[in-house]
This record gives structure tokens, C-alpha cells and sequence, in this order.
């Protein structure tokens, strides 16, 4: 015997359902996401030999795990919860372009930076290795060139 259930029923615990995996994503995931956010941020005061040093700064490993993981399930994302995974995301952006030491890579992050609110740790810190990184290139050509950039 097939037992079957009305659509009304059906409806019933589909939604059910789906308000489980939104609660579960909201008590498990977003905490887990906040933990790893708030750990190996963009370092606050950025050195000469922070920028320039070849070992890794950040360590982007267990975001970039947790983000992954988290993706997974983003089809039970309300809008809070979507919201939180691509401020995430952009934290990953930044910690990987100060990684990088490149200065366009920094530059492109900040200003695709959509989500991210500019008082965020990490978006200050980006922006702080950015200022540093120009003035170490106009030091450099000023070096090279015997004038500062910009100079004609």
C-alpha cells in the first residue's frame, strides 16, 4: 500500500523542512563563518617586510575551507544570511590580494568591495598596505629615475 499525503500536507513539511535548513544554516553556519572572519585578519600596521616578504601573510586556508562548505547549502540562504557569506567572501578577496602583495590586485579588491562596510578591519588594513605599497613604488622610481612619479 502507497500511502500518500495531500498537497496541502505536502506543502506543509516541504516548508517545514525548509525552516529547519534556514535554522540550521542561521545557528551553525553563519557562527562559523563570523569565527573564521575574525581570525588571521589583514595585519593592522603593514611593514616593508610584510609586503615584500615571500611566506605567505595570511593564512586564507580555513575561510576559503569554510566558505566552500558553506556554498553548499546556499539555497537555504535568506537574504541576512546571503548577505553575511558575500561579506565573507570579500574578506577572503582582501586577505588573498594583500597575499599577493600586488598593488592592482588591492587596488581591484577595494573597489569591488560592494558589501563590505569601509570600516571594516580588514578593508582599513587593505587600504593601509595599499598607501604603503604606493609610497614604497614612488620611492623606488624616484630611486631608479632620480624624480619622484608623477614628476615630469
Amino acid at each position: 500500500t502507497t500511502l500518500t499525503l495531500s498537497n496541502e500536507v505536502e506543502t506543509a513539511v516541504a516548508n517545514e523542512i525548509q525552516d529547519i535548513c534556514i535554522a540550521a544554516v542561521q545557528n551553525f553556519l553563519l557562527p562559523s563563518l563570523n569565527d573564521c572572519v575574525s581570525r588571521n585578519a589583514i595585519p593592522s600596521q603593514p611593514t616593508f617586510t610584510q609586503l615584500f616578504s615571500p611566506i605567505r601573510l595570511i593564512d586564507t586556508t580555513e575561510l576559503t575551507q569554510e566558505l566552500t562548505y558553506a556554498e553548499q547549502y546556499i539555497e537555504y540562504f535568506d537574504h541576512p544570511t546571503t548577505l553575511v557569506f558575500r561579506i565573507t567572501k570579500e574578506h577572503l578577496k582582501l586577505r588573498e590580494a594583500v597575499n599577493l602583495g600586488n598593488i592592482t590586485s588591492i587596488t581591484n579588491c577595494l573597489q569591488s568591495c560592494v558589501v563590505m562596510s569601509p570600516s571594516q578591519d580588514d578593508f582599513v588594513n587593505a587600504k593601509k598596505y595599499e598607501t604603503v605599497q604606493r609610497a614604497f613604488d614612488g620611492i623606488v622610481t624616484a630611486l631608479i629615475t632620480g624624480r619622484a612619479s608623477g614628476d615630469p
